[in-house]
């Protein structure tokens, strides 16, 4: 936004305790920014303003504040919800998508639903499994563990390489697309 008018600048950043405070050069481009954060990571916005004073022809001044709290999740996180384990592959602020790594259907979430998934993987628990044998709608890998022959279902029109991405969640192992 700064690229296209002078006028719209960061002024200050702070790190505070839960989080980073940015002080913005114009109301509307905080604003603007909140909500794109809303939008894109399925945040939570909350807008308030506080009365900081008088100008000098005695108008009341206030500070906007706007607070956006990011959930505990993202995009490509694998989470547990209602019994199951999804990877998680889009957020909006109406809700999101989840992929089923059991059968790899795909089901749509309502932003009140996502309060009670919980994080069961993140990118950084993704691990690299060696392809043994395809047949059908299964696959022989060596689990990256203590690299045992493990069986695990793949989706329809799934080509598996000579590796494949896995994640372990209570000692299952599962194929991340």
């Amino acid at each position: 936004m700064s690229k296209n008018n002078r006028q719209l600048f960061i002024t200050k950043v702070e790190e505070v305790s839960g989080g980073v405070d940015l002080l913005l050069s114009s109301i509307s481009l905080g604003k603007s920014l909140a909500r794109d954060i809303e939008d894109s990571y399925g945040g939570e916005f909350k807008e308030s303003s506080k009365l900081v004073g008088k100008t000098s022809d005695g108008l009341d001044m206030y500070r906007l504040t706007y607070l956006v709290r990011l959930p505990e999740y993202g995009v490509g996180d694998v989470v547990s919800f209602n019994g199951r384990i999804y990877k998680l592959t889009w957020l909006g602020k109406n809700g999101g998508k989840l992929l089923d790594l059991e059968n790899y259907r795909e089901t749509t979430i309502r932003k009140n639903d996502l309060k009670s998934m919980r994080v069961a993987a993140t990118s950084k628990d993704l691990r690299e499994a060696t392809v043994i044998s395809t047949a059908g709608n299964e696959i022989q890998i060596l689990d990256p563990r203590n690299y045992s022959t493990v069986e695990i279902r793949i989706p329809e029109n799934f080509e598996a390489g000579e590796t494949v991405t896995v994640v372990i969640v209570d000692d299952i192992i599962y194929l991340m697309l």
